[in-house]
């Protein structure tokens, strides 16, 4: 990443961060970044749209391939890159994603041989020293690695590597401690699957024991895993009191009316879309499970308002 680019990463930051208040859903954060990169353009001496006749850089093509309209064009512009930049970690990572989209296995070692090639550039080029760790993606630099561990993450996932993939969620929380990613969430349904209440107490702890939905839910699974039912509850009443869409979640799920999952990786907090997003992003966990949400509409019955739209009540015919 050249210096530019970090820098705009950074004013993008601090400008998102001042919106804070405007933020309501991802539209609202897509709208921002459009009107940030509208002012960015209007600067004397900055051209922030590429084109393959002006691409001169690797970064530039990264660029190409993240606006390309089809995976064959994005892919011929990340060959480029590559071909200009071979150590660019954006470009390794976007390659194994696009040459191995449609075989998960191809995917994981394409993504674990680009992880490879892209450490070995981070520990030579020091980024690894202990005054980084802790703050990475805080640094533009590091975000193209962060970028691709997540990525690793999900592929390890999909290929039902499990335990691999509780390694590298804690890793990541290792080198990002304010977890930008959201990778918590997915520690916390890796620790719920493998019924460890320790680490699951101590992961919530970490974070304050905030009252997220996507980490009450998972809780409140595990701690039903463990049979401890008592503590189950008090997260299902936990989550119940945060999240107002818990109830029709749990009636939606007990009776297969789910809406389908949200194309975005953002969700708002606290709404159906969020547990619904979480539920069906970690299948592992929640699939096969009917006894415990049967157990848990049995806590928080569904409470029907007639006439409401997205409501629990069943439509007269």
């Amino acid at each position: 990443m050249d210096k530019v680019t970090a820098k705009l990463y950074r004013e993008l930051d601090a400008y998102l961060e001042a919106h804070r208040s405007e933020i309501k859903s991802e539209a609202d954060v897509e709208a921002l970044i459009d009107r940030f990169m509208q002012q960015q353009s209007a600067k004397p001496g900055i051209t922030l749209t590429k084109s393959e006749q002006t691409a001169k850089t690797a970064e530039d093509y990264v660029d190409l391939a993240d606006a390309a309209k089809s995976p064959e064009e994005a892919l011929s512009y990340v060959k480029k890159a590559l071909a200009l930049d071979p150590e660019n970690i954006d470009a390794l990572c976007m390659n194994a994603v696009l040459e191995g989209r449609d075989d998960p296995n191809l995917a994981l070692s394409l993504m674990s041989r680009a992880l490879e090639q892209a450490t070995a550039v981070m520990e030579r080029d020091g980024w690894f020293a202990d005054d980084n760790i802790g703050a990475f993606w805080g640094l533009a630099e590091t975000r193209p690695y962060m970028i691709l561990l997540r990525h690793h993450l999900e592929c390890l996932i999909t290929c039902g590597r499990m335990r691999s993939a509780q390694q590298e969620a804690e890793r990541m929380l290792t080198l990002c401690e304010n977890d930008n990613l959201g990778v918590r969430y997915i520690l916390m349904c890796l620790y719920a699957h493998f019924e460890d209440r320790e680490a699951m107490q101590a992961l919530h702890h970490r974070f304050e024991d905030a009252d997220e939905s996507q980490m009450l839910l998972p809780l409140c699974a595990g701690f039903y895993k463990l049979g401890d039912l008592e503590g189950a509850e008090a997260y299902l009443r936990r989550l119940d009191a945060v999240n107002p869409d818990t109830r029709e979640f749990l009636y939606r799920v007990s009776n297969e009316t789910l809406p389908e999952l949200p194309e975005a990786d953002w969700t708002q907090p606290d709404t159906l879309e969020e547990l619904t997003f979480l539920s069906l992003s970690n299948p592992y966990l929640f699939i096969g499970m009917e006894p415990w949400f049967g157990w848990a509409c049995g806590i928080l019955p569904p409470v029907r308002k007639p006439g409401k739209r997205g409501s629990t009540e069943k439509r007269k015919k």
